[in-house]
């Protein structure tokens, strides 16, 4: 089974590191507030010529796969790197975020009856970010105009969710779509022979926008806002990714059922 031949590669500035050739613990997570992504990363007996070379601030992104099928799952900055020992294994404890907001005292102001689309590409170009995607599901108006003063990452945010649209941030990239455009995208299938861990497990709590919990090995073109088929015991019928954990090569993704 292909799934079973894993692969990853990591790399921070000019490093590669690669697995299985140098032991490595993951651990990957996106939530539904828009909030950056996070990765831990462990590497076991690096050199310390190799784990001394890595710092804070450093570009990072890291692919996994199986057999020769290798994807990116995160892009970003490292913000904190520590050397510890467990037994005999030195290990290289590696932090790192999505994006790093550092705020750069901007203000702005914006005419009357300026749409919300524009502001927030305006923001993102005056911010430093890459827009690689902008789709709103509500392009609203400001009828009286729009100002903000200091704004930053969070001013983005803001503004996506007031258009009731998603946004996914991977180092300086920023990717924002409207959600009925996600749902035509490619519809990715699971169920028992795919990946797929356990029956889905059904949520209760009526306040969460997801009502499934999916445990299967992780997929790499598996996004936050990705549709999946998913065919099991228990439940049959699409679903979107609100939420993203990786541990390992263990995925929990939490979805909310396409009706």
């Amino acid at each position: 089974m292909a799934y079973l031949n894993q692969i990853a590669e990591l790399q921070i500035k000019d490093l590669i590191i690669k697995y299985p050739d140098l032991h490595l613990e993951f651990s990957f997570e996106e939530k539904d507030d828009n909030s950056p992504q996070k990765l831990q990363i462990n590497i076991f007996n690096l050199s310390d010529e190799t784990a001394n070379a890595i710092d804070e601030g450093q570009g990072i992104r890291f692919n996994i796969g199986y057999g020769s099928n290798l994807g990116l799952i995160f892009q970003g900055f490292v913000n904190d790197v520590r050397l510890v020992k467990r037994g005999a294994e030195k290990i290289t404890q590696i932090s790192a975020v999505s994006s790093i907001d550092s705020g750069k005292g901007i203000n702005v102001n914006y005419s009357r009856n300026v749409m919300i689309r524009y502001v927030i590409k305006d923001i993102c170009k005056r911010l430093g970010y890459k827009i690689k995607n902008l789709e709103v599901f509500r392009n609203l108006k400001f009828d009286t105009g729009y100002s903000e003063d200091n704004i930053n990452l969070n001013s983005i945010k803001r503004l996506v969710e007031k258009s009731e649209s998603w946004m996914s941030i991977q180092g300086e990239d920023i990717y924002i779509y409207d959600p009925r455009t996600i749902r035509k995208t490619n519809v990715y299938f699971l169920n028992f022979r795919s990946g797929l861990l356990k029956n889905p497990n059904k949520v209760t709590e009526k306040d969460k926008r997801y009502n499934y919990i999916i445990e299967s090995l992780p997929i790499n073109t598996v996004k936050k806002g990705s549709i999946i088929q998913v065919e099991s015991e228990t439940f049959n019928g699409l679903v979107q990714v609100i939420e993203i954990k990786i541990q390992n090569w263990r995925a929990v993704y939490k979805v909310g059922e396409v009706k």
